[in-house]
């Protein structure tokens, strides 16, 4: 979406694992992979240092090609997997809302 609003963007996507989900997700996802000026990288990172000027943020990173890399970035935008709570399915038949395959809201149904 970043590069929808600015097609100079620079972006990299770290990642351990990418699950698309929802109506044309996936599509989404494999059009964004061919833009120019987007990176994946399948890689755990670790967050070295913010230089104190620029408050840009430096990320250590391993390629399978080049080893551990560090990389200088001017935002980063931390996210994390999400799992249902145990109790979904128990307050969901409280209150009657349908759930999906992975115990999340069913938002698909009618």
């Amino acid at each position: 979406m970043t590069k929808d609003h600015d097609a100079e963007a620079e972006c990299t996507i770290f990642h351990n694992d990418i699950r698309s989900y929802g109506k044309d997700f996936e599509r989404f996802f494999q059009r964004t992979e061919k833009l120019p000026g987007i990176r994946f990288f399948r890689s755990y990172t670790t967050v070295v240092k913010e230089d104190p000027k620029t408050k840009n943020v430096t990320i250590r990173y391993s390629t399978p090609d080049e080893g551990v890399k560090e990389e200088e970035f001017e935002m980063v935008v931390l996210s994390v997997g999400l799992d249902p709570p145990s109790e979904a399915q128990s307050l969901a038949d409280k209150f009657g809302i349908k759930l999906n395959e992975h115990n999340f809201c069913d938002n698909q149904s009618g």
